[in-house]
């Protein structure tokens, strides 16, 4: 045998055996950093649903029903921290995709607004939260203010409560069955319970990102642009026009975000906002993250060419990783690439 091959044979297997550990040890290494990372997630998800324990909530249905996997993920993991959820939260007949009757989901929406609890926490969004206003505006107010939180489907009460109970709080944010999925990062989770437990007076988004010129010459030349929050999914704001609830967006920051819809459609949305006047005299548009839509950016640039007010995007707020939370009539500053959210006093 030729010596000159063995010697090439033994520097392959040896060479072969050290990029072997190397790839094993650079394994181990991410392995490790995993771990440490999902510890890490771990104590801070456990550290959000002992905070939410300690809170006083009424956990209301009033769209669509919780899946049951929510309900089996709550009795292994949330429950055991304390967080209490009331066996009616849970309830799905599936009706067209409501959670219950009509009549059922106004009852225990009537309750909670009665109640004694500081906070009314939607479960979840989907479908049908808006056929529980006409019966909400024949209610008379509320003696005692709450804070009122849920996004999405969510968004026809925000607007109704914002507009006519403006000593309430309004919180466009995560709601209780995005818990056991984790759908949500935990600053985001850390954050609205820093706004619940009056801990903070102001807090800061950042990551916008001007789509249009006006936008641009705001970010570079260093404007305030100064206004009060209001939005929300842009189908349900859509549907509120020539409503009860139609929003209001004179002199607002308008903040928007949807999800599984097509690109052309949300141009579509926007351009009727457009024609029925609700941006002529609106302060600034934030588009947020639009999950399930593919050239959503393309598009949305688009049309942010096409209004003469400054419009920005940020991945902060949505149906995304991200849902940072977004208080209704709080005053508002964009300047540079971040807003500004100032909290008023809470009693």
């Amino acid at each position: 045998m030729n010596f000159r091959y063995v010697k090439c044979g033994l520097w392959g297997l040896i060479s072969f055996a050290l990029f072997f550990d190397q790839a094993v040890a650079i394994k181990s290494q991410k392995g490790t950093r995993l771990t440490e990372e999902n510890t890490s997630q771990n104590k801070d998800r456990q550290s959000i649903l002992k905070r939410m324990a300690k809170l006083k909530i009424n956990h209301v249905s009033p769209a669509t029903g919780i899946v049951k996997e929510f309900r089996e993920e709550y009795l292994k993991d949330i429950k055991k921290f304390g967080l209490l959820i009331p066996e009616e939260a849970f309830i799905d007949k599936d009706i067209c995709r409501f959670s219950d009757t009509d009549e059922n989901r106004w009852l225990r929406l009537e309750r909670a607004v009665n109640s004694d609890s500081k906070i009314i926490w939607a479960t979840r969004g989907g479908f049908g939260s808006y056929k529980l206003i006409d019966s909400l505006k024949k209610l008379p107010k509320p003696k005692k203010s709450k804070i009122l939180i849920g996004f999405s489907d969510i968004t026809a009460l925000n607007l109704f409560v914002s507009q006519n109970w403006k000593d309430w709080t309004v919180i466009h944010a995560p709601m209780i069955v995005h818990l056991a999925k984790d759908k949500y990062h935990h600053p985001s989770w850390a954050l609205l319970l820093d706004i619940l437990e009056n801990k903070i007076n102001n807090y800061s988004i950042s990551g916008l990102t001007p789509l249009n010129k006006l936008g641009k010459k705001a970010t570079s030349e260093g404007k305030k642009i100064c206004g009060k929050l209001t939005g929300g999914n842009l189908t349900l704001i859509e549907s509120s026009l020539k409503t009860s609830w139609e929003i209001d967006t004179k002199d607002k920051i308008l903040f928007i975000e949807d999800c599984n819809e097509s690109a052309p459609s949300i141009y579509r949305s926007m351009y009727h906002l457009k024609a029925a006047g609700k941006l002529s005299e609106v302060k600034a548009i934030v588009f947020g993250y639009f999950v399930g839509v593919s050239e959503y950016e393309e598009y949305l640039k688009h049309f942010a060419s096409e209004v003469n007010v400054p419009v920005f995007i940020t991945d902060k707020f949505g149906h995304g990783k991200n849902n940072f939370p977004l208080v209704y009539n709080a005053d508002s500053i964009i300047e540079s690439d971040s807003m500004v959210v100032n909290l008023s006093p809470k009693s």
